[in-house]
């Protein structure tokens, strides 16, 4: 059995695939939440356990599964563990990662790091979230300033926010492309190959002629398999989807995803494509088969967290509704002043709270 760790609000990600195009998969394939974990007393015996959706998980949450990822390994029968979240990297330490081994040409920066990007445009992203760019393209100093002071008075974590430089992948009718490979333990599996003419493309439009036989020979191309494969292993990362684009026969990563949607619902694929779709649904249903062939350990113990009570719960939650009604006027005070100043006062800010409620 493979048993996957995910955060309950985002279960659909994984549920919907398994519920439709991999229902061979029965019962050995089993779905288990973060939020449930304090609870048990033992884990489910398995084969090979997931830890998904990384990226999202609070720092008390991602000590936990860390924490329980470190039991699941040093269990006998070696079970194994994906996405070890000690090991793991996160979205801004792979985009580092990977410019500084020469992959990528463009850099990421922290919002609150003294580091500044070395070139525009640039965008904001959060490393903790799976909606898109934060921003449009910024070109300049100011924009850039002007943006951050926005998204401090709009309450936003500045810890979690990155500052990308923009690298254009336009062929020369101005048409973005973004590949997709899944890795699913041992196997790399190219997925759609998608067009736009917009910088951020999510699952583009029907594809025809030259953009249709590049779709087949992308689903075909082994060509950078190994690049992809050494990239999943020194991230520590057995379970999620590249998202990339190729410009001149050189790869530009922009994620690795470890809580990826595999596959949207067959109904919501044209007839033709769907049946593209069914190849890609059975390889993936058989990466996954491979990952619950393997002896399930037996059931592991677990030390029950302990509760905090209702009272302190009670004053908890007060505290923080007059602390965001009193930074909730400080937030809007800030995005009104003028750019240069609301920037670095934003910063400032953020880390002063940060420093409070340390």
């Amino acid at each position: 059995m493979v048993l996957f760790f995910v955060q309950y609000k985002w279960r659909k990600t994984l549920t919907s695939f398994l519920s439709t195009w991999a229902a061979r998969l029965g019962s050995s394939v089993q779905v288990a939440h973060y939020e449930d974990v304090p609870e048990w007393s033992t884990i489910p015996p398995a084969a090979t356990y997931v830890f998904t959706d990384l990226e999202r998980l609070s720092p008390s949450r991602l000590e936990q599964a860390a924490a329980l990822a470190d039991s699941l390994a040093a269990a006998p029968g070696n079970p194994i563990v994906l996405n070890h979240p000690r090991r793991a990297l996160r979205r801004y330490e792979l985009l580092r990662m990977l410019h500084d081994r020469g992959v990528n040409p463009f850099r990421a920066y922290r919002v609150l790091e003294t580091r500044v990007p070395e070139r525009f445009p640039v965008f904001l992203r959060f490393e903790n979230r799976h909606d898109g760019p934060a921003s449009p393209l910024l070109w300049t100093p100011r924009e850039l300033d002007r943006a951050v002071a926005n998204r401090f008075s709009s309450n936003d974590d500045l810890s979690s926010l990155l500052m990308i430089e923009y690298h254009d992948v336009s062929d020369d009718s101005g048409t973005f492309h973004r590949h997709v490979t899944y890795v699913i333990g041992d196997e790399l599996i190219h997925g759609n190959l998608a067009f736009d003419t917009n910088w951020v493309v999510k699952y583009g439009g029907p594809a025809t002629g030259e953009q249709l036989e590049a779709q087949r020979a992308a689903w075909g191309s082994t060509a950078h398999i190994p690049l992809l494969r050494d990239i999943a292993d020194r991230a520590g990362i057995g379970y999620g989807r590249f998202d990339y684009s190729i410009v001149n026969d050189t790869i530009c990563v922009w994620e690795l995803n470890t809580a990826p949607t595999l596959l949207l619902h067959p109904d919501e694929y044209p007839p033709d494509v769907r049946v593209r779709r069914k190849q890609l649904g059975d390889r993936l249903t058989n990466a996954l088969e491979q990952l619950a062939s393997g002896p399930n350990v037996g059931p592991i113990a677990l030390t029950v967290t302990k509760e905090v009570s209702k009272e302190v719960q009670r004053r908890r939650v007060r505290g923080k509704r007059v602390r965001a009604l009193r930074w909730r006027v400080v937030s809007t005070l800030v995005a009104h002043m003028p750019p240069g100043i609301a920037g670095i006062l934003a910063r400032r800010l953020h880390l002063l709270r940060a420093r409070r409620s340390a």
